[in-house]
């Protein structure tokens, strides 16, 4: 299998871990679909790919911030790959939300995208 052929059969993007996911403007699961048909690693870049997404909430609903980050885990064979994110908020805990998705974005990559979403 060549290198082009493993970056088009990447695993789809999942959620690691949400907090009032029911409050985002859309369902988790219509968000993970926009995101696996419209990220091609070896088409596009991950700051194409936040664009995007930012793009499709803000069609979704004027009543919300949006904030995206995003954490690049390149892989080696050799050591032991850990990382550990934290996140901390003040925040209106009724309905402001947050949602962290992980995807393989290259042969030897792996990012997670923080999505924040802040009612306005």
């Amino acid at each position: 299998m060549s290198e082009i052929d493993v970056l088009n059969t990447n695993p789809p993007a999942i959620i690691l871990e949400s907090i009032n996911p029911t409050k985002l403007p859309l369902k988790e699961n219509e968000l993970l679909d926009f995101i696996n048909k419209s990220y091609k690693p070896s088409e596009s870049s991950i700051n194409e790919l936040i664009n995007s997404i930012l793009n499709f909430l803000s069609t979704k609903s004027s009543k919300f911030k949006y904030i995206i980050n995003s954490t690049t885990i390149l892989i080696n064979e050799i050591s032991n790959n850990k990382i550990n994110n934290s996140f901390g908020s003040l925040w209106d805990e009724k309905n402001d939300g947050f949602l962290n998705l992980k995807f393989k974005s290259n042969l030897n990559e792996w990012t997670i995208l923080s999505i924040i979403f802040i009612s306005i």
